[in-house]
């Protein structure tokens, strides 16, 4: 199962779209995860920081650069 989130870039403040790979045990697991991207406007990295609660994204916090 995957979602997508989307998040404001840091550097530019333009949306981009991430995907999120929700995992076999995503129905029962509360976590957190930290996915690598680059924004779909200026090509930055970003850090994305999301949490999983029973098979769902429920937060997404991002940050620049690393």
């Amino acid at each position: 199962m995957d979602d997508v989130v989307t998040v404001d870039c840091p550097s530019c403040g333009e949306p981009t779209a991430v995907g999120v790979s929700l995992g076999e045990e995503a129905e029962r697991a509360s976590r957190r995860i930290s996915i690598e991207a680059d924004c779909d406007v200026c090509c930055r990295p970003l850090r994305v920081l999301v949490t999983i609660r029973r098979g769902s994204v429920v937060q997404a916090e991002v940050a620049s650069g690393w």
